[in-house]
């Protein structure tokens, strides 16, 4: 806790001890006015977003900007997301945590894991709000490339009980249908040498059994 009967000027070396110290961290640390609006980044951050050497944002300055002024430098697909997180942290004063992608100088995004807390006075007041940005691009890249690697292996386990499926279905369809292939081609055969056989007309059955003789082959 800070005591909140300090004075504005007793403040500003505070303020200055502060950055000083975000600086020497090796990540990307900040911190925000009790509305929300951010108001100093750190050296490691400010050259990250390609900020020029003389930017408000890297001593602290306030220039009234708002609650999520910070929103456009993050990716469009995240910008829903950070204001509710951070706008339910304003509302109750409590720390918030949430993943994000942030524009760098180059206009290409990396992930970040950003936390932020309260600072508070003696008497609960809240003075300021800090935060850090943890650079987790790569191992987004590795959550990627094992849940692509997961899809993959599913895909090709579904494909084969599939094929296996077929040829279960091949195999029992082949099981019913070659004993009738099988009797047909044995009636086929007989039909060949029933009508080979020669017909010779016998008087003594005449015509009736002639007749009868041609319709059973």
């Amino acid at each position: 806790m800070v005591d909140s009967s300090n004075s504005a000027i007793q403040r500003r070396p505070l303020c200055a001890e502060l950055q000083a110290t975000l600086n020497l961290i090796p990540a990307h640390t900040w911190y925000a006015l009790p509305s929300g609006a951010l108001t100093f980044l750190n050296r490691r951050g400010s050259d990250y977003l390609g900020l020029p050497k003389d930017h408000p944002l890297r001593f602290g300055i306030d220039t009234g900007a708002q609650w999520d002024s910070h929103i456009p430098l993050l990716h469009p697909e995240d910008h829903e997301e950070s204001r509710r997180v951070w706008s339910t942290c304003l509302r109750t004063g409590s720390a918030g945590q949430m993943n994000f992608r942030v524009r760098n100088a180059d206009g290409e995004y990396r992930w970040f894991l950003s936390r932020a807390e309260p600072v508070r006075a003696s008497d609960g007041t809240l003075l300021y709000w800090i935060g850090v940005n943890l650079d987790i691009e790569d191992r987004k890249q590795a959550e990627f490339y094992l849940a692509e690697g997961q899809r993959l292996a599913r895909e090709i386990e579904e494909r084969k009980i599939a094929e296996e499926r077929i040829r279960a279905q091949e195999t029992e369809l082949r099981q019913i249908l070659d004993p009738v292939c099988q009797r047909r081609i044995r009636r086929q055969g007989r039909c060949r040498r029933r009508r080979i056989l020669p017909c010779k007309y016998d008087p003594q059955y005449g015509d009736e059994a002639l007749a009868s003789h041609l319709l059973a082959l």
